[in-house]
């Protein structure tokens, strides 16, 4: 927890939460600057998963049993955005039980948060186009996230573009056995050195290929470009979707691009300006910035563009939604078209595919 959060953190809570009963999940550097931070603060204890007893920096660490005959009246999540949210599915039905406040470290009541979200997904077949305007209408500054939002492949599955990306290598004389699960494997196991998401690019992705089988320099080039040809090559606009971008741009919103993803933003707008989308102000990707949705993504964006309403759309409950509504922005979630088979009457399609070929006519339709 940075010194900006914890004046965040501060100027909300301060006086409201000096007289409650507050207990710090975690045990690591965040709940450690969270306590010493407030000394002030009725803070009883701290709450681990994997510890129960002992003491961190002066504080009893409770169980839930002791959390319940104490009356604790807060449970701050002390973590990251991707470790909160699975600590609060984790403990959220105790706190709901014991009717304990559960807020994050920037001190947003999660209940509310998650509550905001799930109503989105429950009215997401309700909702219409006129709506989502509407919504602009009202906010000075619009982002969009971009694939499945305002792009998306022609492939049913995004790691489809792997298995195509293969097949091209081979036919052109870059023979490698399995690369599409050698590629998905590189990038989980960057993932896992880095949690927060992609904030390595694909020139990384591949500079570890290269240094797990054996790629040649000039090997490691031809096949990266050649997974970036074939990117372009199968995205496609949302067409709804972006006339919905051109409304906000026509309406003088800033509107930026905010994108967890290892392409540069230089592919990107190159890939953005031969579907016809331009007028944004920047686009915002992970990789650039080294900086993630799950991070402080939505802060750096909020610092570089100060205005007085934010509204954030995108696909993805977590990314686009609870992300952005940690740093007090409004966000539309709508549902990318992959979800959208799975609610149709083709929604067992999945079972009856069982090759490449079959799943890209699916996902041609899917695009259409």
């Amino acid at each position: 927890m940075g010194q900006e959060e914890l004046k965040k953190f501060i100027a909300r809570n301060g006086e409201k939460y000096k007289e409650r009963r507050i207990v710090v999940y975690g045990t690591g550097l965040n709940a450690q600057k969270l306590i010493q931070a407030f000394p002030e603060l009725n803070i009883i204890g701290v709450m681990d998963r994997d510890r129960n007893d002992g003491y961190f920096f002066g504080k009893k660490i409770l169980n839930e049993v002791e959390i319940v005959s104490l009356n604790i009246d807060v449970i701050v999540i002390a973590a990251q955005i991707s470790a909160m949210i699975q600590i609060y599915k984790r403990i959220c039905k105790f706190c709901i039980a014991q009717n304990i406040q559960l807020l994050d470290k920037y001190g947003n009541d999660l209940r509310e948060i998650f509550a905001k979200v799930a109503k989105q997904n429950a009215n997401l077949f309700y909702r219409t186009k006129e709506q989502i305007l509407a919504e602009i209408d009202t906010h000075d500054a619009i982002s969009f996230d971009i694939f499945d939002t305002l792009v998306m492949r022609k492939t049913l599955f995004p790691e489809d573009v792997f298995a195509i990306v293969g097949e091209k290598a081979k036919r052109q004389g870059v023979a490698i056995t399995n690369f599409p699960q050698i590629r998905i494997q590189t990038e989980q196991g960057l993932l896992q050195k880095c949690p927060e998401k992609h904030s390595f690019s694909i020139y990384e992705i591949y500079e570890e290929i290269a240094r797990n089988i054996n790629l040649t320099q000039a090997e490691r080039t031809f096949i990266c470009n050649l997974e970036i040809e074939t990117e372009k090559e199968l995205l496609l606009p949302r067409e709804e979707m972006v006339s919905v971008f051109e409304y906000a741009v026509k309406k003088g919103k800033v509107v930026c691009l905010i994108s967890d993803m290892y392409l540069p933003a230089r592919i990107l707008e190159d890939i953005l300006s031969k579907l016809g989308i331009k007028g944004y102000k920047e686009i915002l990707v992970s990789c650039d910035v080294r900086n993630t949705k799950y991070k402080t993504l939505y802060q750096i964006y909020k610092e570089k563009y100060p205005v007085s309403s934010y509204l954030h759309i995108g696909d993805n409950e977590e990314a686009d939604g609870l992300c952005a509504a940690v740093f007090d922005m409004d966000f539309f979630l709508i549902k990318k078209a992959a979800d959208i088979l799975k609610l149709s009457t083709y929604m067992e399609i999945d079972d009856m595919l069982g090759s490449l070929n079959e799943r890209s006519m699916v996902g041609l339709i899917v695009a259409k």
